[in-house]
């Protein structure tokens, strides 16, 4: 690493010397006078970039070993430290190794547990909230004033001791030695150069003397060099007393020294005993009793634990009517709407395998801990499975449930019935490699070291033992039929056998090892893969049908999806391929940071499960594009498998933990349409909804979500709809030239068929007596309620994209094709014309003060214009056209999307506060919650996701199959509505809606 450290801090004025005292102090703290300073990165001066995160900055975070924050307001209130502490922990993954400097204001912490209490914390910044729960490694300096920024200060220097001692990797008492050392050092060296000075005076005096007698003569010169001899005299004389001096001076600073010495030693002492009350803390028994402390981590621990139990323990406190703070209400949307059901803590060592009951009511988790453990469904233990003499490298259902299989590397197997009962101990002098049942369930087949392969039946009698190969046999298989076994071995070649043990097939089918075989589910193909980097597709004959070439190292495994038509691998090249049946590659899956132990499909073959040694389970679609990562696990992932319904994934960890997934929707359906459904809308109230489909059809719903009308009168795509501002009518707007007014009751009211061209936007007016249009004609209009057009805007030179009207009614704006906006009075008239933009403007938006205005365009920026035309800030950072741009409600943030796959947000004067990552497509909407706490962003990934105000990632909503259109929220900011290509509509609760399902005990759509 270039630096040991990066401090982390606003510029001050009040602490920023003090902040460049501790940086030149860590470097100079035990330096030898000839070393090089502790490498240290600090910003002397503030970085300009047209990016919150300069590039200089990133390469230093890059390059920093350790993270040092300084903690106190203004620094934690720094939009720039936000970033480079979300780089930092995110994209650096180092949280692990941050350096708390405490120098103002308050770090609370709740009581001797040392986890902090983020409500009555203002020198940490709330970002911090996502990546640790403790406080982590951490030094006081609140009492220091600015003059004990000395290392003369004993107390001070104490501090410069810890710091250094831990971003060096020693101890504390070893960095005192140093410093010791070092200092007695300096001082040697520094007599060293006081009389190298001396001398090298005395030679420069010397040498003028002598250019001087070369320039005078005789006389001058017996008179100078009289001089220059009295001259020495006196220096030699000064030089004696000066070293008498030193050496004087030199004892009394060596008495001083040890002084200081036990001084320090005293200190560090009294340092060590704060420093144990840092150690790691256990868990507090108080969970077991049910008592919840609300606050944002300790949320998040119990969520940990079982998730399911703490909703409980939330739904009975706000029944008693216990206030609800919404740190807590963010975890419970993530609860809610995220993948974690529960999880599993009851094995003593790594969980190394875990299956699912065919019948789906229950599952076994296997460990080193010797045992198993039979689970139902809802994660009531049913049974643990004792008498294996080693740790369980593998446990499985039979195809029937009714059985379950365990091997161990105590050279054993064990059969037991679904309830824990042992059936058979099947012994061996042979480590086992693999084992499977047969797909009726009635026999069995263990894969041994010893290059045989024992076939049993269900009771686990021996049927038959299989030998022939001359290499290390890596599995053994059934065929579905029942009829054939198949075995593939380090000697190259799979064998077939019948199950009498006889050997039918031997094919060379490898010019390495074969790692694994796979039959067909149709019974007339089977899969191979290889060390030799390839996997292989044959007939049941032998013949060869295709061979999949692409990976760059050993192939470990080769499976069929659930309808046979592709072909997953996984390779030790840290990929997983996709191929046709014929050996076309379709896409290529990485992600993963270490090798990937698996991929599987799920059982509709619609997904792709892949688990690693980086601790991650992901998700991904049949393109390749990762859908989900389930974290929560902190070390390698041992298995993991769908459950037969796949709304579920169990997995099994190193953190000796087993964890259930849940991957059922939360969520209303509201079917209807037939058609991809590209918009939705509430009413002022939210006691109507109207959605919009490419079937050219309106729907109308009441506030419990039954449908009150079917509006059939478009014969073009619908590009708008709108309420009035009582509720009592709506606007359907199309490309078919038209626009149409009905009641709510969907009664036809009136049509607007004056534009020549589709009409692409309408609006009401703020007191809801006229509409506003803007087409394709390159005009806007001005309508009656009667259909009437009241005033013609013209000017424009393109398509009209967007109209919108001031809040007061008075003023119009206008946004075109070819990137430019006009500001209209309300009569129609053109008052000015705003010129900024390249190309064409999506969206524009006067804001809540009535201020400002602000655009969107696909010359991939935002602007933010005074009503003059002059542009105040133009919010550049995405790297695809922005399709939007809109106004927090109070008017002091700014959220655009971009088709870059992310939404921005900003402060109004053009600072980015935060990227909202984490689609894998092209955002299509973002909006603020009408309360300002939230937003949702909807994309083409067939997902959309919750944020909070400040950016922080809540949830994700899953259950489309399709891309998500749109997402809003009920105008009380309780409820979501997400639109979608799979021709449906979802309704869910957001925050606020399940604070007060918890009020109620019940969930009400």
């Amino acid at each position: 690493m270039k630096y040991k450290a990066f401090i982390s801090y606003e510029k001050n004025d009040k602490f920023y010397s003090r902040v460049i005292a501790l940086d030149n102090n860590l470097r100079k703290y035990a330096k030898k006078s000839f070393e090089e300073p502790l490498n240290i990165y600090s910003k002397k001066n503030n970085e300009v970039s047209e990016y919150l995160l300069p590039e200089a900055t990133q390469d230093a975070l890059d390059d920093s070993e350790y993270f040092i924050y300084i903690a106190e307001k203004e620094t934690c209130m720094s939009p720039i430290v936000e970033a480079e502490i979300q780089y930092w922990c995110e994209e650096l993954k180092k949280k692990d190794k941050i350096l708390v400097t405490h120098l103002d204001d308050k770090i609370n912490l709740q009581d001797e547990t040392f986890k902090i209490n983020w409500d009555k914390t203002n020198a940490l910044p709330e970002i911090l909230e996502n990546y640790i729960y403790k406080l982590p490694f951490y030094v006081d300096l609140t009492w220091a004033k600015k003059v004990d920024y000395d290392l003369n200060n004993i107390k001070y220097k104490n501090i410069i001791n810890i710091i250094s001692s831990h971003i060096r990797g020693i101890t504390p008492e070893e960095m005192n030695r140093i410093e010791i050392n070092s200092i007695k050092s300096n001082k040697k060296t520094k007599s060293f150069s006081i009389i190298g000075t001396i001398i090298s005076l005395v030679m420069v005096v010397g040498l003028i003397f002598w250019q001087i007698k070369k320039i005078n003569d005789e006389e001058i010169i017996v008179e100078n060099t009289i001089k220059k001899e009295e001259v020495n005299k006196e220096n030699k004389n000064k030089d004696e007393s000066d070293k008498n001096n030193n050496n004087t001076n030199n004892n009394n600073n060596f008495v001083k020294e040890k002084t200081n010495e036990k001084e320090l030693e005293k200190n560090l002492e009294e340092q060590k005993e704060n420093l144990k009350k840092l150690n790691t803390i256990k868990k507090s028994s108080n969970r077991n009793t049910g008592e919840v402390l609300f606050s944002m981590n300790e949320a998040k621990e119990l969520f940990k634990e079982n998730p399911t139990h703490t909703l409980e323990i939330f739904k009975e406190k706000q029944m008693k009517g216990e206030k609800l703070f919404i740190p807590v209400l963010e975890i419970l949307s993530s609860a809610y709407y995220s993948t974690l059901y529960y999880s599993i803590n009851e094995h003593f060592a790594e969980v190394t395998s875990v299956s699912y009951s065919p019948n789906n009511d229950r599952f076994v988790t296997a460990s080193n801990d010797n045992t198993a453990k039979i689970w139902k469904k809802n994660g009531d233990k049913i049974a643990t499975l004792k008498g294996h003499k080693n740790a369980i490298n593998k446990v499985l259902f039979s195809s029937d449930g009714d059985k379950i299989l365990t091997t161990s590397y105590d050279k054993t197997s064990r059969i037991w019935d679904k309830n824990g009962n042992k059936i058979a101990t099947i012994n061996s002098n042979s480590s086992i490699n693999h084992a499977c049942f047969s797909k009726n369930g009635e026999n069995i087949l263990i894969t041994y070291d010893d290059k045989t392969v024992k076939l049993l039946d269900s009771a686990g009698r021996n049927l038959a033992v299989l030998r022939g190969h001359y290499g290390r046999i890596n599995m053994s298989v059934f065929s579905p039929n029942g009829k054939i076994i198949a075995t593939a071995s380090d000697d190259n070649t799979v064998k077939f056998w019948d199950f009498n043990g006889k050997l039918e097939k031997t094919i060379k089918a490898h010019s390495k090892g074969v790692n694994y075989v796979e039959f067909s589910g149709d019974n007339k193909k089977f899969v191979t893969a290889s060390s030799d980097n390839t996997a292989c597709v044959w007939e049941i004959t032998g013949r060869k049908y295709a061979n999949l070439r692409g990976h760059g190292l050993d192939v470990f495994s080769a499976k069929f999806s659930p309808d046979g038509k592709k072909i997953l691998t996984s390779s030790k090249d840290q990929s997983t391929k996709l191929w046709t049946i014929k050996g076309r590659e379709i896409a290529s899956i990485k992600g993963h940071q270490k090798n990937i132990n698996e991929a599987i499909f799920s059982p509709k073959g619609d997904k792709i499960l892949t688990y690693s040694k980086d601790n991650y389970v992901k998700l991904w679609n049949l393109q390749g594009e990762e859908i989900d990562i389930l974290k929560g696990h902190n070390k390698e992932i041992n298995d993991a498998t769908f459950s037969p319904d796949g709304e579920y994934i169990l997995t099994a960890s190193s953190d000796k933990t087993a964890k259930l997934w849940s991957l059922k929707a939360k969520s209303k359906t509201i079917k209807g349409h037939f058609a991809p459904v590209r918009k939705a809308v509430f009413s002022v109230n939210s006691n109507y909804l109207a959605t919009a489909s490419d079937d050219n059809i309106v729907k109308l719903w009441n506030k419990k979500f039954e449908l009150i009308s079917t509006l059939d009168a478009h014969r073009n795509v619908i590009s708008h709809i709108v309420f009035s501002p009582d509720e009592t009518k709506i606007l359907t707007v199309s490309l078919d030239k038209t626009a149409k007014l009905w009641s709510t009751n969907g009664n036809f009211i009136a049509d607007l068929k004056e534009h020549t061209d589709g009409i692409k936007h309408a609006i009401f007016s703020p007191d809801g007596t006229k509409i506003l249009t803007a087409s394709q004609d390159k005009t806007a209009k001005i309508w009656n309620l009667k259909g009437n057009v009241l005033t013609i805007l013209k000017g424009h030179n393109s398509a009209i994209n967007f109209i919108e009207m001031s809040y007061d009614g008075t003023e119009i704006l206008t946004a075109a094709y070819d990137g430019s906006i006009k500001l209209w009075d309300a009569s129609g008239r053109e008052v000015k014309d705003f010129k900024g933009h390249g190309t064409s403007v999506n969206t524009i938006h006067f804001s809540p003060d009535n201020k400002f205005i602000l655009s969107a365009s696909d010359d991939l920026s935002a602007i933010v214009w005074d009503k003059d035309g002059k542009i105040i800030v133009k919010l550049k950072g995405h790297r695809s056209l922005v399709r939007s741009a809109s106004f927090s409600p109070d008017g002091q943030k700014i959220l655009t999307s971009s088709n870059d796959n992310t939404a921005k947000i900003w402060t109004l004067d053009g600072i980015l506060v935060k990227t909202l990552k984490g689609h894998t497509s092209w955002i299509s909407s973002a909006v603020f919650s009408p309360d300002g706490e939230e937003i949702i962003t909807s994309s083409n990934d067939g997902t959309a996701k919750l944020w909070n105000i400040r950016g922080n990632y809540l949830a994700t909503l899953r259950g489309h199959k399709g891309a998500v259109n749109s997402a809003i929220f009920s105008n009380d900011s309780k409820k979501i509505i997400t639109t979608s290509n799979d021709n449906n509509i979802k309704v869910w609760l957001a925050p606020k809606g399940i604070e007060k399902w918890l009020k109620t005990n019940k969930i009400s759509f």
